[in-house]
């Protein structure tokens, strides 16, 4: 996981940021999500079944620095990160990710002083609806803003 850790910080990601993965369940993902936690990134899930205009409005909403495709494992995953033009790579560790431009306009949130209460998984089920999950994993609230 450091590894991959390593790779989302050559890509731009930093502590605070959040980026946004749409993906079913497979290993891309809990890598993708471990590695973010390494980082203290947020990671927005997004399941690849919803339709192209409610994963660009999680996108413009959540405000990612990057956003991250598990193509190899979904036909839809894939099919959005075409439509958001990411490009599709192979990497050592995953068959193909879809990688977005960096969006330099993401700030990174400052973050909790308690490391207990930092938030680390985003589920987005619309554009305004925000499960966040902090890292003990055992406080859900709900946002919308």
């Amino acid at each position: 996981m450091r590894d991959i850790a390593s790779d989302l910080a050559a890509l731009g990601v930093r502590a605070g940021d959040r980026m946004m993965v749409t993906s079913e369940n497979c290993i891309a993902l809990a890598g993708l999500l471990i590695a973010a936690i390494r980082l203290d990134a947020a990671a927005i899930v997004v399941n690849p079944q919803l339709s192209a205009r409610e994963i660009d409005q999680i996108r413009e909403h959540s405000v990612a620095r990057r956003m991250f495709f598990s193509a190899a494992f979904s036909r839809e995953a894939s099919a959005h990160a075409s439509c958001l033009g990411a490009e599709i790579r192979k990497t050592v560790r995953f068959e193909q990710v879809g990688i977005s431009g960096l969006n330099l306009g993401a700030v990174a949130d400052p973050g909790e002083d308690d490391p207990a209460r930092q938030i680390v998984v985003l589920i987005g089920t619309r554009q305004d609806v925000y499960r966040a999950v902090d890292s003990r994993a055992l406080s859900v609230s709900r946002s919308s803003s």
